[in-house]
């Protein structure tokens, strides 16, 4: 089954990013209402071209093809490097199971993998890794953002 991760990622300054994942969807009609309705939102609205879509494959449970409920689990790795007192956050969207165990199965052979950086002590844990659970078709960021701007005097 595929499914496709909606996320709105803002470009900054110094090529950084701000991702919002927004959700998970079972489908591209889905994704592409739920981005008109996201595109009406403050701080959505003003970036209305940065929105990001990414097509998975669900990785079934014990070889079953479809899902048995309408939620899967995310796991993702997020690091931070601190250069020069600026901390940076990166992350990797690894992939979506349909089990739970399956995804803790993989977070824990990929923690061993010298591939994904540990992050900065007790930032993230285990070693950077999360398994989100997540409903198919539910928004996960509801509110907008403010645009804010930082200046070093």
């Amino acid at each position: 089954m595929h499914v496709y991760l909606l996320s709105h990622v803002r470009k900054l300054e110094d090529d950084a990013i701000e991702p919002k994942i927004i959700g998970i969807y079972s489908s591209l009609d889905v994704v592409n209402i739920t981005i008109e309705k996201y595109k009406k939102i403050v701080g959505f609205k003003d970036y209305p071209d940065d929105f990001v879509v990414k097509k998975y494959e669900v990785i079934p449970q014990d070889g079953k093809e479809l899902l048995t409920n309408d939620t899967v689990y995310f796991l993702q790795h997020e690091y931070s490097v601190d250069e020069g007192g600026i901390i940076y956050d990166y992350f990797t969207n690894i992939d979506i199971y349909a089990a739970y165990d399956d995804a803790e199965e993989e977070m824990n052979e990929l923690i061993k993998d010298e591939v994904y950086p540990k992050s900065l002590d007790g930032l993230y844990a285990p070693y950077g890794f999360t398994i989100g659970k997540c409903i198919l078709d539910e928004d996960g960021w509801t509110e907008g953002f403010l645009i804010t701007t930082v200046h070093e005097t």
